[in-house]
């Protein structure tokens, strides 16, 4: 992070009052009480369960300079205390003036899968010869943000984030703090389509990415083969570049093979030459998202044999498409969060692997369907069937409607366990699975 002042905080965030020493500097913010280091700001941000103003103490104990509240606070220590209206506006604050100092590329990533994948294959592209900032953990909202910025400093060649929303006007806020020069949407699916009632309105949603953009600078980096995605050119004066496996995109990925040990690749003709992509993680939607990353690296005038050789090293992140392999069987653990698009895609991986085992697919619910939620856990149970699978265990209360599609679809009732319990669902991963079986685990933790 930049070593900030007191006194420039104070002016990023308009603070009401500021007690202390305004010179005191700042290195680092934290926002959870057990994360804060010697020298960090300590922003208290009032949530649902708990109050960071409950926690000032520890903070302070940590070696917190200075805190940052929307209530009236008495340290015991000599720490700075700066007042706003508003904590989470005024670390969103914090974020944009610590962003403005940065004059390197910034580049975003929304969509409704893929997400965090691209990313980080975006990192690895970039990282080979650089040094690139990424978010930790999950942060792609309007809190997690603004912590991945205020890391910023200028030892990093550039900065790629992740944007997520639940409704309209989140994207467009979080633009606002990043103001990225590259942004890439991966796809519109059915993800909140509960909320936002339709990939029409999903698509609005994901659009606002461009709000803080440079209109005459900016580069859109979009999914060509997404047929809502291939149209929004029409509508924009920002340059847009497309990528995908179709003709007609920017960037077109041909001969794609699939590897026996669990590998994927493609190959790519880009500046006249041929290159050959091989990648180590399994499925025919990380030919996107590695696409998306030799894409951003391209227009950034990375050398793409760089980009090639970092992507070659990328590896999903745990509970995201992580294969466990036994003497005799497979699991691939995705307990992340689900989606059609992406049961969708992690059925085909798991066909990919099985290699004659016999297929075990365990799932939860799809949330955040809204009146689409019967149909789309119907659709599902038809894909497992499409798939090949063997055996489903099943669990959440939308499971019934998942067992529907599969029945309808052809699969033996008697091949098919129900389950509502997280025990329960223990048992049957013990009792009719076997371990010489290929399984799929898409059920959310506990």
């Amino acid at each position: 992070m930049y070593k900030l002042t007191v006194e420039e905080i104070n002016k990023a965030v308009n603070a009401g009052a500021v007690a202390g020493d305004k010179n005191t500097v700042i290195m680092g913010v934290a926002t959870d009480s057990r994360d804060v280091l010697e020298g960090n700001l300590f922003v208290a941000i009032e949530g649902e369960r708990y109050d960071g103003h409950d926690f000032i103490k520890q903070a302070v104990d940590l070696g917190a300079k200075a805190v940052m509240v929307s209530k009236d606070v008495h340290p015991d220590r000599d720490v700075a205390v700066i007042k706003v209206k508003d904590t989470v506006k005024a670390l969103g604050d914090l974020a944009k003036y610590v962003r403005s100092r940065f004059h390197k590329p910034v580049i975003a990533v929304t969509g409704s899968v893929g997400k965090t994948s691209t990313v980080n294959m975006i990192g690895m592209a970039l990282s080979t010869d650089h040094k690139v900032l990424l978010p930790e953990k999950n942060h792609n909202n309007h809190i997690g943000l603004p912590k991945t910025l205020l890391n910023l400093d200028d030892s990093y060649d550039y900065a790629v984030l992740e944007m997520g929303m639940n409704d309209f006007g989140e994207i467009a806020y979080l633009s606002s703090i990043a103001k990225p020069d590259i942004a890439v949407i991966t796809q519109i699916g059915l993800s909140h389509i509960g909320k936002l009632g339709s990939k029409q309105n999903i698509l609005k949603a994901k659009m606002e990415i461009i709000q803080g953009m440079d209109k005459e600078k900016g580069i859109l980096v979009m999914n060509g083969d997404d047929g809502l995605l291939k149209g929004v050119k029409d509508f924009l004066s920002l340059r847009c570049v497309y990528y995908g496996t179709e003709e007609g995109n920017d960037y077109t990925a041909y001969n794609i093979q699939k590897y026996r040990n669990g590998g994927s690749g493609y190959n790519i003709k880009l500046n006249n030459r041929e290159y050959e992509v091989r990648l180590n993680v399994p499925g025919y939607h990380m030919v996107y998202n590695s696409l998306a990353a030799i894409t951003v690296a391209n227009e950034l005038e990375v050398p793409v044999a760089s980009a090639v050789e970092g992507i070659g090293r990328f590896m999903p992140k745990s509970q995201r498409t992580e294969i466990v392999r036994t003497a005799t069987g497979l699991m691939i653990n995705d307990t992340y969060n689900a989606s059609p698009e992406s049961m969708e895609a992690a059925l085909s991986v798991l066909g990919d692997l099985a290699d004659g085992r016999r297929k075990v697919v365990v799932l939860g619910d799809m949330l955040e369907m809204g009146s689409y939620s019967e149909d789309a856990h119907r659709q599902v149970g038809v894909s497992c069937v499409e798939h090949g699978a063997n055996l489903l265990i099943l669990m959440g209360e939308q499971a019934r409607f998942i067992s529907e599609g599969a029945i309808k679809a052809g699969m033996n009732a008697g091949n098919i366990y129900l389950c509502d319990n997280h025990d329960r669902l223990r048992d049957l991963l013990t009792l009719p699975v076997k371990t010489d079986d290929a399984v799929w685990l898409k059920v959310r933790e506990e």
